[in-house]
C-alpha cells in the first residue's frame, strides 16, 4: 500500500499494519540527512559525482544506497521493510545533496566561464 510519512512526507510501499514503519523510515531519513555530510569520504564521494554528471542524482542515490541501509541496521530501524523504502530515502537524500551542494557548484561553473561576447 502506498502512504507517506509523517514528517518528511517521503513515499512509502507498506502493508497496512506496519503503519508505525512511517516514523522509522522518517528516522533513518534523518540521521542519514545529519550524519552523510559530515563524513568527509562520503561528501569528497558525492561532490566527485556532482562535478563529473550534470544529473546526478541517480549516482548519488546509488551512492547513499549502502549508507542508508548501514544506517537503518546499526540503529534497529526500517528491519523488514520493502527494498523501495530504502531505495526512496536515498533519492530524497540525493536529491537533497544535488539541490545544495550541486545548485552550488553549477552556479560557481557557471560564474567562472568566460562570458561569451560577439563584439569582440
Amino acid at each position: 500500500m502506498n502512504m507517506t510519512t509523517p514528517r518528511n512526507n517521503l513515499p512509502a510501499l507498506l502493508m497496512p499494519l506496519d503503519t508505525p514503519m512511517l516514523d522509522e523510515i522518517d528516522a533513518v531519513y534523518e540521521i542519514a540527512d545529519a550524519e552523510l555530510p559530515s563524513q568527509v569520504s562520503i561528501y569528497e564521494d558525492a561532490m566527485r559525482i556532482i562535478k563529473a554528471n550534470p544529473k546526478p542524482q541517480e549516482q548519488l542515490a546509488e551512492m547513499f544506497l549502502s549508507h542508508v541501509r548501514a544506517i537503518a541496521k546499526r540503529d534497529g530501524l526500517m528491519a523488514g521493510v520493502p527494498e523501495e523504502n530504502f531505495v526512496t530515502v536515498a533519492k530524497q537524500i540525493a536529491k537533497d545533496w544535488d539541490n545544495t551542494n550541486g545548485v552550488d557548484y553549477r552556479r560557481e561553473q557557471a560564474a567562472a566561464a568566460p562570458e561569451s561576447n560577439p563584439g569582440l
